[in-house]
């Protein structure tokens, strides 16, 4: 700075300027790094700067959006502003990152759901913050999809009053569906119990035997007996191995009571058999 900017005033201003300029040049160029939509604003809630990201994820055009308070625009959901100005408060007052989640809008009307990363930073010589939106729309519809196929799955299950069950590979329960009361079993009270400590006596070397196949990658279908407080029922039990990573780390199990139907089947199975009897009796006495 010269004598001729000290007795200049207007000079010394538009150096300022021009200094305050190349920081915001530099931030913005650091920004355009950032391939999420990202923004800075001023403790108001005023746009300061976007990146190209926000443009090419979203369609707002930097004109659009710099310059405006970030609530009132298209771009914030008007059900999450409250949420965001909150988050807004809260970094400003604090140091660490502030993340969660919201939904925002494309300029489309599509919605998109953003995880929210937020940063107080220094914007020149000004406190400000930075923020960042990742795109999380498919990851939370997977979310959502499975969550109603797990829904789907237990309703199905416990419609068809199947009791389903999953083991470590020690055979220790892990889970047990609602359906287990119908059996005389306490839901939670199965959980950390052994799947021997259910089955008759005669039964378990072939329990140990059908446990041992399943974790060997094998599925298993056959029936076997359970004893509970209800009494003793004869199962249609299927298990099969439950993977993580490619890695068998325990078993699936599904059981449902043929009892009444194998009943009925030694009573048909007699009935046939007097009737085959009787008939040849008749014959024998012709």
């Amino acid at each position: 700075m010269t004598r001729n900017d000290l007795a200049d005033p207007k000079a010394h201003q538009l150096d300022s300027n021009n200094q305050f300029f190349r920081i915001s040049n530099k931030i913005i160029f650091s920004l355009n790094f950032i391939p999420d939509p990202a923004v800075i604003v001023d403790l108001d809630g005023n746009l300061l700067a976007t990146n190209d990201g926000l443009c090419e994820i979203t369609g707002f055009a930097e004109k659009e959006l710099v310059g405006k308070n970030l609530l009132k625009t298209d771009f914030i959901y008007s059900k999450n502003r409250i949420c965001l100005m909150r988050k807004c408060i809260e970094t400003s007052e604090r140091k660490h990152v502030n993340i969660f989640e919201i939904e925002v809008n494309k300029k489309n009307g599509e919605k998109m759901c953003v995880e929210v990363n937020m940063k107080k930073i220094e914007y020149g010589k000004e406190v400000a913050e930075l923020i960042v939106f990742h795109d999380v729309t498919d990851r939370r519809n997977r979310e959502e999809t499975l969550r109603e196929s797990e829904e789907r799955y237990r309703s199905l299950c416990e419609d068809a009053r199947i009791l389903v069950l999953t083991s470590d590979l020690k055979g220790n329960l892990c889970f047990a569906n609602k359906v287990a009361e119908t059996y005389g079993f306490i839901q939670d009270a199965v959980i950390g119990k052994n799947m021997v400590d259910f089955v008759s006596k005669p039964n378990r070397p072939k329990l140990v035997s059908t446990h041992l196949n399943v974790i060997s990658g094998k599925k298993v279908e056959q029936e076997i007996e359970i004893v509970t407080s209800k009494g003793a029922f004869i199962v249609d039990y299927v298990s099969s191995p439950i993977r993580k990573e490619g890695r068998i780390i325990g078993c699936h199990i599904g059981m449902i009571d043929i009892t009444d139907k194998k009943q009925m089947d030694k009573k048909l199975e007699k009935y046939a058999f007097s009737a085959i009897e009787l008939r040849e009796a008749y014959r024998n006495t012709r």
